[in-house]
Protein backbone atom coordinates (compact mmCIF):
# COMPACT_ATOMS: atom_id res chain seq x y z
CA UNK A 1 0.00 0.00 0.00
CA UNK A 2 1.68 3.18 -1.16
CA UNK A 3 1.50 6.28 1.02
CA UNK A 4 0.82 9.35 -1.16
CA UNK A 5 3.34 12.13 -0.82
CA UNK A 6 2.28 15.36 0.92
CA UNK A 7 -0.88 13.75 2.25
CA UNK A 8 -2.42 15.80 5.07
CA UNK A 9 -5.49 13.64 5.77
CA UNK A 10 -6.19 10.01 6.58
CA UNK A 11 -8.26 8.71 3.65
CA UNK A 12 -10.09 5.45 3.54
CA UNK A 13 -8.53 2.84 1.29
CA UNK A 14 -9.81 -0.36 -0.24
CA UNK A 15 -8.14 -3.62 0.71
CA UNK A 16 -6.52 -5.52 -2.12
CA UNK A 17 -3.53 -7.83 -2.03
CA UNK A 18 -0.27 -5.90 -2.37
CA UNK A 19 1.75 -6.65 -5.48
CA UNK A 20 5.49 -5.96 -5.58
CA UNK A 21 5.10 -4.04 -8.83
CA UNK A 22 2.63 -1.61 -7.27
CA UNK A 23 5.39 0.53 -5.74
CA UNK A 24 9.09 0.94 -6.57
CA UNK A 25 11.19 -1.08 -4.11
CA UNK A 26 13.01 2.00 -2.83
CA UNK A 27 9.68 3.56 -1.81
CA UNK A 28 8.39 0.57 0.14
CA UNK A 29 8.08 1.21 3.90
CA UNK A 30 10.39 -0.74 6.14
CA UNK A 31 7.57 -1.43 8.61
CA UNK A 32 3.83 -1.81 8.05
CA UNK A 33 1.54 -2.03 11.08
CA UNK A 34 -2.02 -3.35 10.91
CA UNK A 35 -4.44 -2.54 13.74
CA UNK A 36 -7.79 -4.41 13.66
CA UNK A 37 -10.64 -2.83 15.57
CA UNK A 38 -14.28 -3.59 16.31
CA UNK A 39 -16.63 -1.69 18.64
CA UNK A 40 -13.79 0.38 20.12
CA UNK A 41 -14.78 3.91 19.10
CA UNK A 42 -14.23 5.19 22.65
CA UNK A 43 -10.55 4.20 22.73
CA UNK A 44 -9.29 3.51 19.21
CA UNK A 45 -8.59 7.15 18.37
CA UNK A 46 -6.32 7.74 21.35
CA UNK A 47 -4.57 4.40 20.80
CA UNK A 48 -3.81 5.13 17.15
CA UNK A 49 -2.50 8.59 18.03
CA UNK A 50 -0.18 7.00 20.61
CA UNK A 51 1.00 4.41 18.08
CA UNK A 52 1.75 7.06 15.46
CA UNK A 53 3.60 9.25 17.96
CA UNK A 54 5.69 6.30 19.11
CA UNK A 55 6.50 5.14 15.57
CA UNK A 56 7.55 8.67 14.64
CA UNK A 57 10.54 8.13 16.92
CA UNK A 58 11.76 5.27 14.73
CA UNK A 59 14.46 5.97 12.17
CA UNK A 60 12.64 4.17 9.36
CA UNK A 61 9.79 4.58 6.92
CA UNK A 62 6.53 3.10 8.17
CA UNK A 63 2.80 2.96 7.53
CA UNK A 64 -0.19 2.22 9.74
CA UNK A 65 -3.37 0.61 8.43
CA UNK A 66 -6.38 0.45 10.76
CA UNK A 67 -8.93 -2.12 9.64
CA UNK A 68 -12.41 -1.38 11.01
CA UNK A 69 -14.10 -4.77 11.11
CA UNK A 70 -17.66 -3.52 10.66
CA UNK A 71 -18.33 0.10 11.59
CA UNK A 72 -21.30 -0.09 13.96
CA UNK A 73 -20.12 2.63 16.35
CA UNK A 74 -18.62 5.28 14.04
CA UNK A 75 -15.05 4.20 14.68
CA UNK A 76 -14.17 5.26 11.14
CA UNK A 77 -15.26 8.83 11.78
CA UNK A 78 -13.11 8.95 14.90
CA UNK A 79 -10.11 7.70 12.95
CA UNK A 80 -10.68 9.99 9.98
CA UNK A 81 -10.38 12.97 12.33
CA UNK A 82 -6.70 12.05 12.85
CA UNK A 83 -4.47 13.82 10.37
CA UNK A 84 -1.24 11.95 9.81
CA UNK A 85 0.48 11.18 6.54
CA UNK A 86 1.33 7.61 7.57
CA UNK A 87 -2.20 6.58 8.57
CA UNK A 88 -4.70 4.76 6.35
CA UNK A 89 -8.13 3.40 7.24
CA UNK A 90 -10.01 0.49 5.69
CA UNK A 91 -13.62 -0.20 6.62
CA UNK A 92 -15.10 -3.66 6.08
CA UNK A 93 -18.82 -3.65 5.36
CA UNK A 94 -19.61 -6.37 7.89
CA UNK A 95 -17.92 -7.80 10.95
CA UNK A 96 -16.23 -10.99 9.77
CA UNK A 97 -13.80 -11.66 12.63
CA UNK A 98 -10.39 -10.50 13.79
CA UNK A 99 -8.56 -13.13 11.76
CA UNK A 100 -10.16 -11.93 8.54
CA UNK A 101 -9.34 -8.29 9.33
CA UNK A 102 -5.70 -9.04 10.15
CA UNK A 103 -5.20 -11.34 7.16
CA UNK A 104 -6.62 -8.85 4.69
CA UNK A 105 -4.68 -6.00 6.26
CA UNK A 106 -1.35 -7.82 6.25
CA UNK A 107 -1.78 -8.84 2.62
CA UNK A 108 -2.71 -5.28 1.60
CA UNK A 109 0.30 -3.48 3.08
CA UNK A 110 3.74 -3.49 1.49
CA UNK A 111 6.32 -3.22 4.24
CA UNK A 112 9.42 -5.40 4.23
CA UNK A 113 8.41 -6.17 7.81
CA UNK A 114 4.71 -6.44 8.67
CA UNK A 115 3.19 -6.40 12.13
CA UNK A 116 -0.18 -6.37 13.75
CA UNK A 117 -1.18 -4.86 17.09
CA UNK A 118 -4.56 -5.45 18.69
CA UNK A 119 -6.94 -2.53 18.77
CA UNK A 120 -8.08 -1.41 22.20
CA UNK A 121 -4.85 -0.33 23.86
CA UNK A 122 -4.19 -3.28 26.18
CA UNK A 123 -0.62 -3.39 24.83
CA UNK A 124 1.37 -0.11 24.90
CA UNK A 125 2.86 0.95 21.55
CA UNK A 126 6.39 0.83 22.98
CA UNK A 127 6.01 -2.96 22.99
CA UNK A 128 5.54 -2.78 19.23
CA UNK A 129 8.79 -0.84 18.90
CA UNK A 130 10.59 -3.33 21.13
CA UNK A 131 9.26 -6.30 19.12
CA UNK A 132 10.29 -4.68 15.83
CA UNK A 133 13.79 -3.95 17.13
CA UNK A 134 13.99 -7.53 18.40
CA UNK A 135 13.00 -8.70 14.90
CA UNK A 136 15.76 -6.63 13.30
CA UNK A 137 18.39 -7.80 15.80
CA UNK A 138 17.44 -11.49 15.74
CA UNK A 139 16.77 -11.87 12.01
CA UNK A 140 13.78 -14.03 12.96
CA UNK A 141 10.97 -14.97 10.60
CA UNK A 142 8.39 -14.16 13.27
CA UNK A 143 8.50 -12.35 16.59
CA UNK A 144 5.58 -13.03 18.91
CA UNK A 145 4.69 -11.00 21.95
CA UNK A 146 4.64 -13.37 24.90
CA UNK A 147 3.04 -13.01 28.31
CA UNK A 148 5.39 -15.77 29.50
CA UNK A 149 8.58 -13.90 28.65
CA UNK A 150 10.46 -13.26 31.91
CA UNK A 151 10.46 -9.50 31.28
CA UNK A 152 6.73 -9.28 30.59
CA UNK A 153 4.36 -7.37 32.87
CA UNK A 154 0.88 -8.87 32.81
CA UNK A 155 -2.24 -7.57 34.53
CA UNK A 156 -5.44 -9.32 33.60
CA UNK A 157 -8.15 -11.38 35.34
CA UNK A 158 -7.58 -14.85 36.75
CA UNK A 159 -10.25 -16.34 34.49
CA UNK A 160 -8.37 -15.17 31.39
CA UNK A 161 -5.17 -16.66 32.81
CA UNK A 162 -6.94 -20.01 33.18
CA UNK A 163 -8.31 -19.81 29.63
CA UNK A 164 -4.82 -18.99 28.33
CA UNK A 165 -3.22 -21.88 30.20
CA UNK A 166 -5.78 -24.35 28.84
CA UNK A 167 -5.44 -23.09 25.30
CA UNK A 168 -1.63 -23.27 25.42
CA UNK A 169 -1.90 -26.90 26.53
CA UNK A 170 -4.27 -27.77 23.67
CA UNK A 171 -2.16 -26.07 20.99
CA UNK A 172 1.05 -27.69 22.25
CA UNK A 173 -0.54 -31.14 22.04
CA UNK A 174 -2.11 -30.58 18.61
CA UNK A 175 0.63 -28.66 16.81
CA UNK A 176 3.88 -29.21 18.73
CA UNK A 177 4.87 -25.58 18.34
CA UNK A 178 7.87 -24.41 20.36
CA UNK A 179 6.01 -21.18 21.16
CA UNK A 180 4.88 -20.75 24.73
CA UNK A 181 2.25 -18.08 24.04
CA UNK A 182 0.49 -17.88 20.67
CA UNK A 183 -2.40 -15.53 21.43
CA UNK A 184 -0.94 -12.14 22.40
CA UNK A 185 -2.18 -9.47 20.00
CA UNK A 186 1.28 -8.40 18.88
CA UNK A 187 3.28 -10.15 16.18
CA UNK A 188 5.97 -9.10 13.72
CA UNK A 189 6.44 -11.02 10.47
CA UNK A 190 8.93 -11.17 7.64
CA UNK A 191 7.10 -10.01 4.48
CA UNK A 192 7.90 -13.23 2.60
CA UNK A 193 6.27 -15.22 5.40
CA UNK A 194 3.11 -13.11 5.15
CA UNK A 195 2.95 -13.48 1.37
CA UNK A 196 3.41 -17.27 1.46
CA UNK A 197 1.42 -18.14 4.56
CA UNK A 198 -1.53 -15.76 4.96
CA UNK A 199 -3.21 -16.52 1.61
CA UNK A 200 -3.79 -20.01 3.10
CA UNK A 201 -5.13 -18.80 6.47
CA UNK A 202 -8.84 -19.52 6.53
CA UNK A 203 -9.76 -18.92 10.16
CA UNK A 204 -11.70 -15.67 10.46
CA UNK A 205 -11.85 -15.64 14.25
CA UNK A 206 -9.34 -15.43 17.08
CA UNK A 207 -7.67 -18.81 16.34
CA UNK A 208 -6.09 -17.42 13.17
CA UNK A 209 -2.87 -16.89 15.17
CA UNK A 210 -2.30 -20.59 15.67
CA UNK A 211 -3.19 -21.38 12.05
CA UNK A 212 -0.65 -18.83 10.77
CA UNK A 213 2.08 -20.14 13.07
CA UNK A 214 1.39 -23.78 12.22
CA UNK A 215 1.35 -23.08 8.48
CA UNK A 216 4.53 -21.01 8.77
CA UNK A 217 6.27 -23.94 10.43
CA UNK A 218 5.01 -26.31 7.72
CA UNK A 219 6.34 -23.96 5.01
CA UNK A 220 9.78 -23.64 6.58
CA UNK A 221 9.51 -20.39 8.54
CA UNK A 222 10.85 -21.85 11.77
CA UNK A 223 12.82 -18.96 13.27
CA UNK A 224 10.27 -17.78 15.83
CA UNK A 225 11.35 -15.57 18.70
CA UNK A 226 9.49 -14.22 21.71
CA UNK A 227 9.47 -10.62 22.92
CA UNK A 228 8.25 -9.23 26.25
CA UNK A 229 4.96 -7.38 26.49
CA UNK A 230 3.05 -5.25 28.93
CA UNK A 231 -0.60 -6.34 29.03
CA UNK A 232 -3.11 -4.35 31.05
CA UNK A 233 -6.71 -5.51 30.69
CA UNK A 234 -8.20 -2.02 30.97
CA UNK A 235 -10.08 -1.41 27.74
CA UNK A 236 -13.10 -2.97 25.97
CA UNK A 237 -12.53 -6.49 24.71
CA UNK A 238 -14.69 -8.63 22.43
CA UNK A 239 -13.54 -11.83 24.17
CA UNK A 240 -16.42 -13.61 25.93
CA UNK A 241 -17.10 -17.18 27.10
CA UNK A 242 -18.69 -17.89 23.73
CA UNK A 243 -15.53 -16.54 22.07
CA UNK A 244 -13.40 -19.00 24.03
CA UNK A 245 -15.64 -21.90 23.00
CA UNK A 246 -15.49 -20.77 19.37
CA UNK A 247 -11.68 -20.60 19.58
CA UNK A 248 -11.44 -24.22 20.69
CA UNK A 249 -13.72 -25.32 17.84
CA UNK A 250 -11.74 -23.23 15.35
CA UNK A 251 -8.50 -24.73 16.65
CA UNK A 252 -9.71 -28.28 16.06
CA UNK A 253 -10.72 -27.25 12.54
CA UNK A 254 -7.25 -25.75 11.97
CA UNK A 255 -5.66 -29.04 13.07
CA UNK A 256 -7.90 -30.98 10.67
CA UNK A 257 -7.11 -28.67 7.74
CA UNK A 258 -3.40 -28.86 8.47
CA UNK A 259 -3.51 -32.64 8.03
CA UNK A 260 -4.72 -32.03 4.47
CA UNK A 261 -2.23 -29.28 3.63
CA UNK A 262 0.65 -30.60 1.56
CA UNK A 263 2.61 -30.43 -1.70
CA UNK A 264 0.86 -30.82 -5.03
CA UNK A 265 2.36 -32.66 -8.00
CA UNK A 266 4.54 -29.64 -8.76
CA UNK A 267 6.00 -29.57 -5.24
CA UNK A 268 4.14 -26.41 -4.22
CA UNK A 269 2.22 -26.43 -0.97
CA UNK A 270 -1.48 -25.98 -1.50
CA UNK A 271 -4.50 -26.69 0.69
CA UNK A 272 -6.67 -29.67 -0.22
CA UNK A 273 -9.77 -29.17 1.87
CA UNK A 274 -12.38 -30.74 -0.39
Amino acid sequence: MAIPENSSVSPRVSLRTFEQGDTPTQKLPELSVVIPTYRQASVIGSQVKDVLATLDSLDCEYEVLVVVDGDIDNSAATLEAIEHERLRIAVLEENAGKGNAVRRGLLAVGGRCRAFLDGGGDIPPQCLIDAYQHYVASNADIVVGSKLHPDSIVEYPLVRRIYSWGYRLVTRILFGLAVRDTQVGLKVYRSSMVEQVFPHVRTAGFAFDIEALALARRLGFRQISEAPVIVRDQYPSSIRVTTIAAMFIETIMVWWRLQRFGPDKHGSYRPNFD
